[in-house]
C-alpha cells in the first residue's frame, strides 16, 4: 500500500490546499475592503470610455461653416483732452485711422479693398455721419466720393457755404458691406468704438446724420428716417459727446433715387445751420453738377 492510499484510508488528504474559488465581484469587494482597512484607500471602478455615436462622429468630421477672421482689438489709447492743441488732436485722429485700416473685428474686413476711416479736421464745427462705404469709397479709402458724395459736396459747399475740407465726414461702419447691403447690428457695434473716439476728438457743434442707421445710432431712437427728420435730437448720455445736437436727414443716395425729397433735405440742412448760428446762403436746395434737378 502506498503512502497516499494509507493516508486516504486514515482520512488524511495528500492534495495541496487551495483557497475556495470566489466570483470576480466578490474579489473586487474583498480588495476594496483590504485597501480601505489597511491603507485608508477607496477602490473605485473606472467605467470604460464610451465610443462616439454615429451622429457625433459625423458632426465632428463634417466641414464647419467658415467664421469671420476676427482679431482681438487692443485697448484704445487715452484720447487727448478737449482743449488739447490741434496738432495733438489731429495726430490722435490719424492713429485711429491706422487702427481702422488694420481692423479685423467683424466679417466686413474679409472682402474690403480698403477701410474708410473718415476725413476732416479735428476742430470741425459740423460732422456728417453716413451709413457705410460704397463701391467708390471702398477703392479710394475716402468717404462720400461717388455720386452720393458729389451731391453731399454740393450741399456743403453750394448750400451751406462751407468748404468740404472744413467739415468732418465719416460712417457708422468703416468697411463696405458686400453688394452695398445694409450693415448688420454686430457690424455697427464693432465699428461704434471708432466713431465714438473720432467724435470725442472732433467735438463738433452739430452732427448731421445721413439715413436711418446713423440716425438710430446717434439718437438712440428706433423710428425710420422719414419719421425722425425735421427735428433736433441730442447724442445719448452714454456717448462721450453726449448732448451734442443731432439733425437727421435722408441719405444722399436716397435723394439720387427719389429727388422729390430734396426740399425736405434742404430744410434739415438749414435746421442744422440754425442750430449753430450759421446763416443759409440759399433759399432753395443746391442745383447743378452732382445734384439731381
Amino acid at each position: 500500500m502506498t503512502a497516499r492510499r494509507a493516508a486516504r484510508a486514515r482520512g488524511i488528504s495528500m492534495e495541496p490546499e487551495h483557497e475556495p474559488l470566489i466570483s470576480p465581484r466578490e474579489a473586487l469587494r474583498e480588495l476594496s475592503k483590504r485597501l480601505r482597512e489597511g491603507w485608508g484607500l477607496e477602490y473605485v471602478k473606472r467605467s470604460a470610455p464610451h465610443a462616439p455615436s454615429t451622429a457625433s462622429a459625423s458632426a465632428s468630421s463634417a466641414p464647419r461653416r467658415s467664421e469671420p477672421a476676427v482679431a482681438p482689438r487692443a485697448p484704445a489709447p487715452l484720447p487727448p483732452a478737449p482743449d488739447a492743441p490741434l496738432p495733438e488732436r489731429e495726430k490722435a485722429l490719424q492713429g485711429i485711422a491706422r487702427e481702422i485700416q488694420s481692423c479685423r473685428a467683424c466679417r466686413l474686413c474679409e472682402k474690403r479693398k480698403q477701410a474708410v476711416p473718415g476725413e476732416g479736421p479735428a476742430d470741425a464745427r459740423v460732422a456728417f455721419v453716413g451709413e457705410g462705404p460704397g463701391y467708390d469709397e471702398d477703392r479710394s479709402g475716402r468717404p462720400f466720393v461717388g455720386a452720393a458724395g458729389q451731391l453731399l459736396t454740393a450741399i456743403i459747399e453750394r448750400g451751406m457755404g462751407l468748404e468740404r475740407s472744413s467739415v468732418w465726414i465719416g460712417n457708422t461702419v468703416k468697411c463696405r458691406p458686400p453688394g452695398n447691403r445694409n450693415p448688420e447690428p454686430d457690424e455697427i457695434q464693432a465699428c461704434e468704438p471708432f466713431l465714438r473716439r473720432q467724435l470725442d476728438i472732433v467735438r463738433p457743434a452739430v452732427i448731421v446724420t445721413l439715413g436711418r442707421f446713423a440716425t438710430q445710432l446717434l439718437t438712440g431712437r428706433s423710428e425710420g428716417i422719414l419719421g425722425l427728420r425735421g427735428k433736433v435730437y441730442q447724442v445719448p448720455a452714454s456717448w462721450e459727446v453726449a448732448g451734442t445736437p443731432v439733425v437727421p436727414t435722408v441719405h444722399p443716395s436716397f435723394l439720387l433715387r427719389s429727388p422729390e425729397y430734396k426740399p425736405q433735405c434742404w430744410e434739415d440742412i438749414k435746421l442744422a445751420m440754425k442750430t449753430i448760428g450759421l446763416e443759409s446762403r440759399r433759399d432753395g436746395p443746391p442745383r447743378g453738377e452732382g445734384s439731381p434737378t
